[in-house]
């Protein structure tokens, strides 16, 4: 009895010592008969493919030629004035293009056009970055010491003090008495004012 002995994938008879030849010649005949037909297979399925690295003529990419016939060359200058939207009538040096909704169109920059949005700190001026207000400016809410105000320690403490002698307030009882003499009356009973705290006031009733 022949031992039909085949390989595992595709099932090509394979030869066993148990065979007669004769059988196993046989065999070996069918298995090269099978494996040239799916070599050819394999062979006429490869022409109708392309290369891993190939290239391809515009004429050759369905509607290709179309798509880049709607595009601008690489390089192309064109002018505001043919954009759709975009009105650059009247416009001089300094002015930019600001969208109203609609088109757009040059105007002078003003301030009142910023309502909103923040300015990063890169772009101020050196001398408004927080480092330089904190050390050359002072804060709004402040105070200084005497001797930081140029001139006003020596004039406060130079100062003369004023020599206008206070005038006295008269009691009833002394104003009685001033109308029956003429003498002055004695300085303990009138009631001076002192012109200033670090002052004595002599005054003459």
């Amino acid at each position: 009895m022949t031992v039909d002995n085949v390989t595992s994938n595709r099932g090509y008879a394979l030869p066993n010592p148990a065979n007669n030849l004769d059988d196993d010649v046989l065999r070996l005949v069918a298995a090269f008969n099978a494996i040239d037909a799916d070599v050819a297979a394999v062979v006429a399925g490869l022409l109708t493919k392309a290369a891993l690295l190939h290239g391809h003529l515009i004429a050759d990419v369905s509607g290709l030629q179309t798509a880049l016939d709607g595009k601008i060359a690489v390089g192309s200058t064109i002018a505001f004035a043919s954009l759709g939207g975009v009105s650059v009538g009247g416009a001089t040096n300094g002015m930019f293009l600001r969208f109203d909704g609609t088109n757009w169109s040059p105007v002078t920059f003003d301030g009142a056009m910023v309502t909103s949005g923040t300015i990063s700190a890169a772009r101020l001026p050196s001398y408004l970055a927080s480092s330089a207000l904190s050390s050359n400016y002072a804060a709004i809410v402040h105070g200084h010491a005497t001797a930081d105000v140029t001139g006003c320690r020596r004039r406060s403490t130079g100062r003369r003090p004023s020599r206008t002698p206070t005038r006295c307030r008269r009691s009833p009882m002394q104003a009685r008495r001033r109308r029956r003499t003429s003498a002055p009356l004695s300085a303990t009973w009138c009631r001076c004012r002192r012109a200033e705290s670090s002052l004595r006031s002599t005054a003459r009733c």
